[in-house]
C-alpha cells in the first residue's frame, strides 16, 4: 500500500523547527523536513498529528555542513569523475560512490540513526540527478544500477520504510520505481511542458511509469504558481510552490490542494 495515495498536499521545510510552527507544518498531509532541524520534542509533537513525515537525506552529495557524515567518509567512499573526485563547486561538496560498500554503509547508518530510530514515515532522497552529470556514460550507467540495487537492499532491510526520490528521472524510469512510493519533480516548468516536445514527452513518460507502478508524482515550482498548479491538477500530481528566494527555509502562504483525487 502506498501511503502517498491518500494525501492531498505537502510541504518542504528545511529550517530548524520551533514549537511555534509545528501547527503550520501539521496542517499539511505530508512534510519533508531536515532531520537535523527537528529535536526529539518537536518530532514527538509532529508525530502526534496525522502528517506523514519524511526526512531529508542527500544520496550523492556530502554536504559541507553535515559534520557527522563527513567524519564517516573514507577515501574509498568518494565518487570519482574523469579520474578526479566528483565536486560541486556551487556547494563546495564532494560526492559519494554508491558502488562502494563503505558509502552504502554510511547511508545505511544515517538512515537508521536519523530516520528509522526516530520513527519517521520515510526517507526523502535528494541530489540523485547528480549522477546524470558524470562525464563517462559507463559511470552514469554503473551509478544508476548501483542506486537501484541500493534501494532494493534498503527495502529488504526496512520493508515498511517509504521512499520519495527527488528528480533522477532516468534512474526512476530504469528501475527505482519498483522500490519508491513517490517521485518529486522539483523545478516543474509548465511553459516548457507546453512549448518543448522533449519536456512534454518526459512528463508523459513519467506519468505512465508512475501509473504502472502505483507511484505518486509530486511537483514543486518556483514560478508561474497558478499555471503549474493547473498542470498538476490535469496530471493528478501533488503540487507545492516555493518562491525562488525561499529555498525551503520559509513558509509560503496557503495550501495548494489538489482536488478531485483519483
Amino acid at each position: 500500500m502506498n501511503p502517498l495515495n491518500y494525501i492531498n498536499n505537502f510541504i518542504v521545510y528545511y529550517s530548524v523547527i520551533s514549537p511555534e510552527v509545528v501547527n503550520f507544518i501539521s496542517a499539511y498531509d505530508l512534510a519533508i523536513i531536515h532531520p537535523l532541524g527537528a529535536s526529539d520534542y518537536i518530532l514527538s509533537k509532529l508525530k502526534s498529528s496525522n502528517t506523514l513525515l519524511y526526512a531529508y537525506v542527500s544520496a550523492v552529495e556530502i554536504e559541507k555542513y553535515d559534520e557527522f557524515k563527513n567524519s564517516l567518509m573514507t577515501e574509498d567512499a568518494y565518487l570519482y569523475d574523469n579520474g578526479a573526485k566528483f565536486f560541486k563547486p556551487e556547494f563546495s561538496c564532494y560526492g559519494g560512490d554508491i558502488l562502494s560498500k563503505s558509502y552504502q554503509n554510511i547511508l545505511l547508518r544515517i538512515i537508521k540513526e536519523r530516520i528509522i530510530d526516530k520513527g519517521y514515515t520515510g526517507v526523502f532522497f535528494d541530489t540523485l540527478d547528480d549522477i546524470e552529470t558524470l562525464h563517462d556514460d559507463h559511470s552514469v550507467k554503473a551509478q544508476t544500477q548501483g542506486y537501484i540495487k541500493f534501494f532494493k537492499k534498503l527495502k529488504k532491510k526496512y520493508p515498511n520504510l517509504s521512499i520519495i526520490q527527488n528528480r533522477g528521472f532516468s534512474l526512476f524510469e530504469q528501475g527505482s520505481y519498483l522500490y519508491i512510493d513517490g517521485l518529486l519533480f522539483e523545478d516543474l516548468n509548465c511553459v516548457e511542458s507546453q512549448t518543448k516536445e522533449y519536456y512534454h514527452n518526459l512528463v508523459t513518460k513519467l506519468s505512465l511509469v508512475a501509473e504502472k507502478s502505483n507511484c505518486q508524482i509530486m511537483a514543486i515550482s518556483h514560478n508561474n504558481r497558478k499555471e503549474n498548479h493547473e498542470l498538476c491538477k490535469d496530471l493528478n500530481w501533488l503540487y507545492y510552490y516555493s518562491s525562488n528566494d525561499n529555498n525551503y527555509m520559509k513558509f509560503e502562504t496557503g495550501i495548494d490542494n489538489i482536488s478531485n483525487r483519483l
